[in-house]
């Protein structure tokens, strides 16, 4: 067998919730045979998995091991949706047979009861039950079949929407403006796609007349080989596909065809959290369901999910977009930011700022705003949109962080939109390492450190006195080990007294409380209120303007003075 795993998926029963015959969460794996490159689908279910128990002659009644030997443990193996019970069962405990009895009969809400039988997975004579079950069964499909490499198939795609009627910047929640252009590139075949919304204006039609063949043209001149060099990829010429449509939806549905047609291992975007929430919202502003449009039609169980990690800093949100699809759907510029976060963080992490740093390329000028050049120059509209896909694809071309990120993936065994978070993915590896050597790890034991109120060790742990003599050179021309040219000590906590006199800060002078709360595309309210307050006291109204007010950023601001000079 030369099948891989290229996506693993948990089918969720609270992306079924319209269906109420969707009882028992599920396991999708997307397998590739490596010779033939073509792709299957593998639905386990009723996911199935291993447990262990501590045998009685090794357990002294309190001690909470971190791992053990195989042969202390009796293994076990049951359906996960009643792996709680199966514990219970197989400890044959009256105490905690008792307890498990009286958290089920307690009437609490479904979360609650969740959370109370999670503490029974705790119970010190427990091992590895408390793993994701879909990467118990990655580990067990790559023990099966080791051989994880793969050639790695990417497409790449960007939109842009017609803002000429909206103020400030188009928020991808409520999706106010319509998709007028998609272009997708798959690496792999060398094909540009792009997707065009028609307009009754004399520069669209200057620009597409002829089906876009002046555009095509101007396209393969500008991406000769010099250009192609610099943006790593082969000599041979891309082949651009213009195809224009009267409807939204139709442009929509026919990227997604296009993608599910292809079956690209990946498809990514920069800062794709626009994208993908913006097409998800247009297709239901159409009275349709997502998964109708995004998920291949021959999916068994097709949902859509998308989960946003509010934050500013790249490399600190972790976007989830989950679908029924052959494709892993990822957001390039965060896995950039946390990939490269080891070796400093850069300066900006947009495309034009990564793509000068990393191949020399940047987006393409145009004039005026972005949000009306599809009715001023559309040359220049669709242009810009093009160059932010092959610049992006570019990028991945000479960092290569997508196939990082799948060896990541299959050597600790880990799902790869997880992977990147590090206590999964050590946890993944060290129970294969622990297995391999023939031991079990046991279940997370964090609550054992909690409460704990000992003071947190300082920067000195040792003797200052023994800093060697490495820092700055002092009038006699010996170098001193106390001062350094770019090291202060200070010792904060001297200033708080000074800080809370000066500012009268205290319980009396409390006038109240700043909240700012922020829903979630299910409708759940995400308190916001530390992040508020810190973007409010750093002083940079703008920033401040444009994220909470919808406001135009500074750039936009510029373009359009730019535009509106010499008019009245």
């Amino acid at each position: 067998m030369s099948k891989v795993i290229v996506n693993a998926i948990e089918l969720n029963k609270r992306f079924f919730t319209d269906d109420p015959d969707f009882k028992e969460n599920k396991v999708m794996l997307i397998l590739k045979d490596n010779k033939t490159n073509e792709k299957s689908v593998k639905i386990y279910e009723k996911p199935m998995r291993k447990f262990y128990i501590l045998k009685p002659e090794y357990d002294d009644g309190h001690s909470y091991l971190s791992s053990a030997p195989k042969e202390w443990l009796e293994e076990h193996q049951c359906y996960e949706k009643s792996k709680t019970a199966s514990i219970v069962k197989a400890i044959n405990d009256p105490g905690l047979t008792a307890k498990y009895k009286a958290i089920l009969e307690a009437g609490k809400t479904n979360h609650s009861v969740y959370k109370e039988l999670k503490c029974i997975e705790q119970d010190r004579r427990v091992f590895n039950s408390d793993g994701n079950i879909v990467d118990s069964y990655i580990r067990r499909f790559n023990e099966r079949f080791p051989d994880t490499n793969y050639r790695i198939d990417k497409g790449f795609f960007d939109i842009e929407v017609d803002g000429s009627e909206v103020y400030g910047f188009p928020d991808e929640e409520q999706a106010p403006a319509p998709v007028n252009i998609i272009t997708y590139y798959d690496d792999s075949r060398q094909i540009c796609y792009v997707y065009t919304l028609k307009y009754d204006t004399d520069t669209y039609r200057e620009a597409m007349h002829d089906n876009g063949q002046e555009i095509i043209e101007e396209l393969n001149n500008f991406y000769n080989e010099e250009e192609l060099h610099k943006l790593r990829m082969p000599e041979a010429k891309i082949k651009f596909i213009i195809k224009e449509y009267d409807r939204e939806i139709d442009l929509i549905k026919a990227f997604y065809d296009q993608v599910n047609e292809n079956k690209n291992d990946f498809i990514s975007g920069w800062n794709s959290v626009f994208d993908n929430l913006t097409l998800k919202n247009r297709i239901k502003k159409h009275g349709i369901d997502p998964k109708d449009i995004i998920c291949p039609p021959e999916m068994k169980y097709k949902f859509v999910y998308f989960k946003k990690s509010f934050g500013i800093d790249p490399a600190e949100t972790y976007h989830t977009f989950d679908a029924s699809s052959y494709s892993n759907w990822i957001d390039e510029e965060t896995l950039y930011a946390n990939i490269t976060k080891p070796t400093g963080k850069r300066e900006s992490y947009t495309l034009d700022y990564i793509g000068k740093y990393e191949v020399g390329e940047q987006k393409r000028d145009y004039d005026g705003s972005l949000k009306d050049l599809h009715l001023r120059n559309y040359r220049q509209f669709i242009l810009y949109n093009i160059q932010d896909v092959i610049l992006l694809a570019g990028i991945e071309r000479k960092t290569r962080h997508i196939d990082l990120l799948c060896k990541l993936a299959s050597t600790t065994n880990t799902r790869n939109k997880a992977v990147l978070k590090k206590t999964i993915s050590i946890r993944n590896f060290g129970e294969s390492n622990f297995l391999a050597n023939g031991k079990v790890i046991s279940n997370n034991r964090s609550f054992l450190y909690e409460g704990n109120d000992e003071p947190v060790p300082g920067a000195f742990v040792s003797d200052p006195e023994l800093l060697e003599n490495v820092g700055s050179e002092n009038i006699l021309g010996r170098k001193s080990n106390k001062i350094f040219k770019y090291a202060t000590d200070m010792d904060a906590n001297q200033m708080y007294p000074n800080n809370i006199i000066a500012y009268n800060i205290c319980a009396e002078s409390r006038v109240g409380t700043i909240k700012y709360y922020k829903n979630d595309e299910n409708g759940n309210k995400i308190d916001m209120s530390d992040e508020f307050v810190d973007d409010y006291i750093s002083n940079d109204g703008f920033l401040f303007s444009q994220k909470y007010y919808n406001l135009p950023s500074i750039t936009e601001m510029e373009q359009i003075l730019l535009s509106t000079k010499g008019e009245d």
